[in-house]
């Protein structure tokens, strides 16, 4: 699901909960509105209009006075995710809103630091856990400008991700669009290091394996549906297109299915050949309208 659906779901919430705060007007005999979206963003309620902003400043004053809003416990968050900062083609306040990002989404605590492109490009990528650490990272990736690289990689058993500009401007986009291509990159690169690209259940291969003995403790060597859904979804975009696989019945439906090669394949065969030949016994009728009384 898209970061916008997310949002209008979220939005679509509040209004729920706007109208349950309105409950003490309906109690008191008038009717209940339900909310409408204008074509220009706005929120009707009944005979009010009133713009998002308004909306969310008195749903937040609902929510405080229900609850006292949301807070977060002091102290409470360990580690900090780090963007090491290497390039210049991408000005820091493009790649900042990343951090906002993690923040809203996923709590945890993040920052964008700057370093000497120059130096980090004489370290192996195998090297760049060091970068991440020297600036104060527990986990982290390293955005770089080098030509030859591609444009993620990435090793989440040691903590880190690289991001390349150089690699993700190949074909020459605007500045906002590489700006978003940056962005996107970036949260994939968390995602990959920080365990979004596993499955939650431990029985299968695609768990987060931190060190060799973790391969130890995985009692099959097999994928899950979870992972097998989202590979067979994906690989035709790479290139690697699956076997399309049916029932012999549906093979021979379909038209594509080889020579029989026992009886109960022939069996079918014959069968679905006659019913092809006879058409349709039973057609698809349509009722006429009541007639008018």
């Amino acid at each position: 699901m898209s970061i916008k659906r997310i949002m209008s779901l979220l939005a679509m919430a509040s209004v729920v909960s706007f109208c349950a705060a309105e409950e003490s007007a309906s109690a008191a005999g008038a009717p209940r509105q339900k909310p409408k979206f204008t074509e220009d963003g706005k929120i009707v309620i009944g005979n009010k209009t009133i713009t998002r902003k308004e909306f969310h400043e008195k749903m937040e004053r609902v929510r405080m006075k229900r609850t006292g809003g949301v807070v977060r416990e002091a102290g409470s968050a360990k580690g900090v995710f780090v963007v090491v900062d290497a390039q210049k083609r991408v000005p820091r306040r493009e790649i900042e809103p990343v951090c906002a990002t993690l923040d809203q989404w996923i709590r945890v605590q993040s920052k964008v630091a700057e370093t000497d492109g120059a130096a980090l490009a004489s370290i192996s990528p195998k090297e760049y856990l060091r970068a991440i650490k020297a600036a104060g990272g527990t986990l982290g990736v390293v955005l770089v400008d080098a030509e030859g690289l591609p444009g993620l990689l990435t090793a989440p058993e040691d903590g880190w991700s690289a991001v390349n500009v150089a690699a993700l401007a190949a074909d020459k986009p605007d500045a906002a669009t590489l700006a978003s291509r940056v962005r996107k990159e970036l949260l994939r690169a968390f995602a990959f290091v920080c365990g979004g690209a596993y499955m939650t259940k431990a029985d299968f291969v695609m768990r987060d394996v931190i060190k060799p003995g973790d391969l130890d403790a995985l009692p099959t060597e097999q994928f899950g549906l979870e992972i097998v859904s989202h590979v067979m979804q994906s690989a035709p975009r790479y290139g690697l297109v699956p076997w399309h696989q049916a029932t012999y019945k549906k093979a021979c439906e379909e038209g594509w299915a080889l020579a029989p090669t026992n009886e109960f394949q022939k069996a079918i065969f014959e069968q679905v050949k006659a019913e092809k030949e006879r058409g349709p016994t039973n057609p698809i009728t349509i009722p006429p309208p009541n007639a008018k009384k």
